[in-house]
């Protein structure tokens, strides 16, 4: 039964434990075998064929909807802009450019905003406001989110946003969701606005740096180029520094562009046409950098020095969170040899050995016969997501348009992230991949309309695909029962929504022997509240289980002997509770008695866990 949370119900609530002291973590859209996301809308097909059968391996989730879930009335997720979606390192929210305005109420503005919809709370909220609320009064072209989803970079003309913005330039802002505030980033010297355009602001994990492209000469005080930049800036100590720079610390001599950030903010990888940044770059094109900001180092990816110069633009760089990885887009025939498909293609630079891989090939090697791009690689280098319009890349790669790919770089093999609840492919195309920092989840848009069930808005829509749940976390504190033990929880195997049979099982450890006690959940979000001595980790409402025993030793002795155990997919399973579906994030708990306290005192609380219910 759902409830509100009544502290007068004596069996309110139940010791829950906490200690992942048998995890399994489940990898995300493993490429070896094609996992795929799970839709929550469909309306009539475009005509594009399907196969026979289906891949259930994932979830696909409509984002671009508002907090009551009214479809966005506008294109999201589209435009010219560089990143138009971007989703956070932990899976639960994504930013994402949108031109609807019944996204949010009092949208007025008649341009495109940056919204952020949290996927755990089911929330749309819009960032692309000033701190006092006002509205951007031109388009936003740009976005960028922070590991947890608390900071945004955006991208836009306005002038609205803060005060004193009269440059009539492309500027970079930052927005803290937590508190509310934006604040402009590529400011000049002395806080002067700067004297030409800047955008790509890319946010390390915990906001305190931003990297950016400017074409100013005034941000710092010597740009000796008066040409496009990429700067980091910290917020912390309030200091720009000019990333484009050769490990000697001479300035790029050519344009520099697509900035992105490790989300310790030590690497900054960019794309310039500079060929003082390394040795031997003579081709005149843009190649791909990264610089290692404690070390003062840049290197450049390129071939040896006895070898040919690449010849065509590398691009759009994205580098893991341990600077050893990038993966780029280019359009040089010769990066990797037999090419020959006269189109960009995504490939992965190992930063240590100088080795380059292709990524959009097939399992033979073949190269794919269309254009592939916009490659982002997951912070713990496991994974990188692409678009790519190939169709010879995966033999059930069938519906003959651009789709969104991830690519095992651990294992090898490649998998469809941009598939529809039943697991099969979109009916038009799908861009703009964003995977998240284990892989777990991949957002992309597509006007596809069987994505989900219902999608009959007609639009661009973001959609996120959870490729497979990710491990479950620890959160919150527990407290030291009445005899000295501290409650934990645990838990053993997968959660899913469709095996009952499937191995997942809550527990909590070291209880008092011989009480009773449940398991409380939540599917609306976590809290930190305090309840007699411990800490109420749910947010309401909150379910209970059936009331257990502990168990171990005989009642006569006082001791940690006791454990509780839920089978928490057989509860799933069950139907019981309509909120429990593939993609739900769950909050869990024990509650038990503790004799050992005087009433109203006499119940122990574990710590909590929060987990995500995978296909």
């Amino acid at each position: 039964m759902r409830i509100g949370m009544s502290l007068m119900d004596p069996l309110r609530f139940l010791p829950p434990d906490t200690t992942p002291m048998s995890t399994t973590e489940t990898r995300p859209c493993p490429p070896s075998r094609p996992r795929t996301l799970t839709a929550l809308f469909v309306l009539g097909a475009l005509g594009a064929p399907l196969p026979a059968a289906a891949d259930p391996g994932g979830t696909t989730e409509l984002v671009s909807i508002s907090t009551l879930g009214v479809q966005g009335n506008g294109l999201s997720g589209f435009g010219f802009a560089a990143q138009r979606t971007s989703l956070s390192g932990n899976g639960r929210v994504i930013a994402f450019l949108s031109d609807a305005d019944n996204l949010v109420a009092g949208d007025t503005n008649g341009f495109r905003d940056v919204f952020v919809r949290d996927l755990d709370l089911d929330t749309t909220t819009r960032v692309s406001v000033s701190s006092s609320g006002l509205q951007a009064d031109d388009d936003l072209l740009d976005c960028d989110i922070s590991y947890d989803g608390r900071y945004v970079t955006m991208t836009t003309r306005a002038s609205t946003l803060v005060p004193g913005d009269t440059n009539g330039q492309r500027d970079v802002f930052f927005h803290d969701r937590v508190l509310g505030t934006t604040t402009l980033i590529s400011v000049g010297l002395n806080g002067a606005p700067g004297n030409n355009g800047s955008e790509s602001g890319r946010v390390s994990a915990d906001g305190r740096y931003i990297a950016f492209w400017s074409g100013a000469s005034n941000i710092i005080p010597v740009d000796l180029n008066s040409l496009g930049d990429i700067f980091l800036y910290d917020r912390f100590f309030d200091t720009v520094t000019l990333v484009t720079v050769s490990t000697d610390g001479t300035q790029a001599n050519d344009n520099c562009a697509f900035p992105d950030i490790s989300p310790d903010g030590r690497y900054v990888v960019f794309a310039s046409r500079a060929d003082n940044l390394r040795s031997g770059d003579t081709n005149g094109s843009y190649d791909i950098f990264v610089r290692d900001l404690l070390l003062g180092v840049t290197l450049g990816a390129g071939p040896p020095l006895t070898a040919p110069v690449w010849q065509g633009d590398s691009i759009r760089p994205s580098v893991s969170a341990d600077g050893s990885q990038v993966v780029f887009e280019s359009a040089a025939e010769n990066v990797v040899t037999p090419d020959g498909n006269g189109t960009s293609d995504v490939f992965l630079w190992t930063v240590a050995t100088g080795a380059i891989q292709r990524l959009s090939e097939d399992g033979a090697g073949t190269v794919g016969d269309d254009q592939s791009r916009r490659a982002e690689i997951s912070a713990d280098g496991h994974y990188a997501s692409f678009e790519s319009r190939a169709d010879n890349l995966l033999a059930s790669d069938t519906n003959f348009t651009t789709d969104v790919f991830v690519a095992d770089l651990v294992l090898g093999g490649l998998t469809v992230a941009s598939l529809t609840h039943a697991g099969l492919p979109g009916n038009f195309l799908s861009t703009d991949g964003s995977i998240s920092e284990d892989g777990s989840f991949v957002a992309f848009t597509s006007p596809a309309t069987n994505m989900v069930p219902g999608d009959v808005n007609g639009q661009y829509d973001v959609f996120v695909r959870m490729c497979a749940a990710p491990a479950p976390v620890r959160y919150c504190s527990t407290s030291v029962n009445s005899i000295g033990c501290m409650p934990a929880i645990i838990w053993f195997g997968v959660p899913s929504a469709t095996s009952a049979t499937a191995f997942f099982r809550l527990e909590a450890v070291f209880t008092r022997n011989q009480q009773s006690g449940i398991l409380i959940y939540s599917t609306t979000g976590p809290a930190n509240v305090p309840f007699g001595l411990g800490t109420l980790c749910l947010a309401p409402n909150i379910v209970r289980t059936p009331v257990q025993n502990s168990g171990g030793s005989p009642l006569s002795v006082a001791d940690c002997t006791g454990r509780f155990t839920y089978p928490f997919n057989f509860h799933i399973a069950s139907g019981i509770d309509p909120a429990l579906v593939a993609g739900a994030t769950v909050w869990a708990q024990y509650w038990s008695r503790d004799p050992g306290f005087a009433p109203p005192n006499n119940t122990s609380l574990t710590d909590a866990v929060r987990f995500v219910i995978g296909p």
